[in-house]
């Protein structure tokens, strides 16, 4: 920024006229940072969708009740289940 030589009243006019004259938006650095204002926004609000979503994924899956799976095997031994080593 160029420096400023504000000594009388009048400059401090000419100097503010001059300020009210020009468009901010205009300016290419305001472009640049409004983009990543708004990528940032974009960013976020993706991140917090996702965890909304898994979060409620979560909670549905823990709120389900308990599902017992029947599992086939082979008929067990007759006797007493154990089974003894044999002597030899």
């Amino acid at each position: 920024m160029a420096d400023v030589q504000l000594k009388t009243p009048d400059d401090v006019h000419a100097y503010v006229q001059s300020l009210a004259g020009r468009r901010v938006e205009d300016d290419p650095s305001v472009k640049a940072w409004r983009l990543a204002k708004q990528t940032s926004y974009l960013y976020v609000l993706v991140v917090f969708f996702l965890l909304y979503f898994l979060v409620d994924v979560i909670n549905e899956t823990l709120s389900l009740p308990a599902v017992d799976f029947p599992v086939v095997m082979k008929p067990a031994p007759a006797g007493d289940g154990f089974q003894r080593p044999q002597a030899n």
